[in-house]
């Protein structure tokens, strides 16, 4: 059981030094540092932080339609969920938006969501990445 607990400090430790890192790296000029920032982020499978980050959080700070801002008086847990499902829809409204504009269409079909959308790729990475842990590791580690 010691180890159990000794695994989950250290995994929460590097995933937190790491997404500092990651955080760090996304806000730099460079494509392979972005590349490097959102690849930090995918091993906790938060890879959609690379555009929420600056095109959702940064333009909408501390309003509404933030959801990477905790609301006065909302505990951890309110907040972890709401960041985490907000920040993954506000992330691929703005997808399918910028595909609409790109193709300038009131609709954007199932093979342009497929081959264009980035969130469809983090998903795939996501995806990829779980199966590598359950192959690797079985399938009781996917869900530590």
């Amino acid at each position: 059981m010691g180890g159990f607990w000794l695994f989950t400090f250290v995994w929460g430790y590097m995933a937190g030094v790491n997404g500092l890192a990651g955080h760090e790296l996304i806000h730099k000029k460079e494509q392979y540092n972005k590349g490097l920032g959102m690849w930090t982020f995918s091993k906790i499978l938060y890879s959609h932080f690379l555009l929420e980050h600056s095109s959702g959080h940064h333009r909408n700070i501390a309003t509404p339609e933030d959801s990477a801002t905790a609301r006065l008086g909302e505990n951890f847990y309110a907040f972890a969920i709401r960041s985490i499902v907000g920040g993954n829809l506000n992330t691929w409204r703005r997808e399918v938006c910028r595909l609409q504009v790109k193709y300038e269409c009131e609709r954007v079909s199932v093979y342009t969501h497929l081959t264009e959308n980035r969130m469809t790729y983090f998903a795939a990475l996501h995806f990829a990445i779980l199966g590598i842990i359950a192959k690797v590791f079985g399938q009781r580690a996917i869900l530590f």
